[in-house]
């Protein structure tokens, strides 16, 4: 059994050698409460086998430490003293959000473990959720490799003529965006990379705009096992998910 276990735990090292996180919304309802979604934060394998498992992720909101804090779960995804993924209502009423993309630092102790936004949105704003393979790049498998380190490297853009410019359009008309992909976590800063990095083609350059992102909550393999399987299920999911936050 322990020869399988490394065997498993190998194979994880090769797929999952880096953190990620999905950004957080918070919604601002007209009678002053607020519904948040899941903080989902994945730890890489390299850091759940440096035996960090159980010890305490601190979360900075805006580069200030916050009173928001999570541990490092068995399976390496961080969770709060419930063994949720959603902090108390009271406990994100009481931070200090600004309108929008706020930032997101989770730690433990001097070592940075993932980045992500909180963005914070009221109850009355207009949403426009945007695919990103084979929506906003030309093919799923081109849009892959294009936002891995190899592809970014080399330039590669592989996204549709006039993509950002169409969303910085949609943005200028007063509409919030929320990029939705079955991305694996793990991959969630270098998809946040890469659409930073595209509209440079266009001419003249125009920058794809600010927006949330949501990825799978789980790491390679296990988005290859549960997710990509039936993408539409998937999907569906989430999107019924975000739509309870605005109700």
């Amino acid at each position: 059994m322990q020869a399988i276990q490394e065997a498993l735990d190998g194979i994880r090292n090769s797929f999952d050698f880096v953190s990620g996180a999905n950004d957080v919304i918070v919604v601002h309802h007209r009678d002053g409460s607020v519904t948040c979604s899941a903080f989902s934060v994945q730890t890489s394998a390299h850091t759940v086998n440096r035996h960090l498992l159980g010890k305490q992720v601190q979360v900075h909101l805006n580069g200030q430490l916050i009173p928001l804090q999570m541990t490092i779960g068995q399976d390496g995804r961080c969770v709060f003293g419930d063994g949720t993924y959603v902090p108390q209502v009271h406990e994100i009423s009481q931070l200090p959000l600004r309108d929008g993309r706020n930032s997101l630092d989770f730690r433990v102790g001097s070592t940075l473990l993932a980045n992500a936004g909180l963005f914070s949105w009221k109850w009355s704003d207009l949403i426009v959720i945007v695919d990103i393979d084979g929506t906003i790049t030309r093919t799923d498998s081109g849009g892959v490799l294009a936002s891995s380190e190899f592809g970014q490297q080399l330039g590669l853009a592989h996204a549709h003529k006039g993509v950002c410019s169409a969303m910085s359009q949609i943005a200028s008309a007063g509409y919030r965006l929320l990029f939705l992909t079955a991305r694996p976590i793990t991959r969630s800063e270098a998809t946040r990379k890469y659409l930073s990095t595209i509209g440079h083609e266009e001419t003249p350059p125009v920058m794809m705009p600010e927006g949330a992102l949501i990825t799978s909550a789980m790491g390679t393999l296990g988005t290859m096992a549960n997710v990509w399987k039936d993408l539409k299920s998937y999907k569906l999911t989430q999107l019924r998910e975000i739509e309870l936050l605005f109700r």
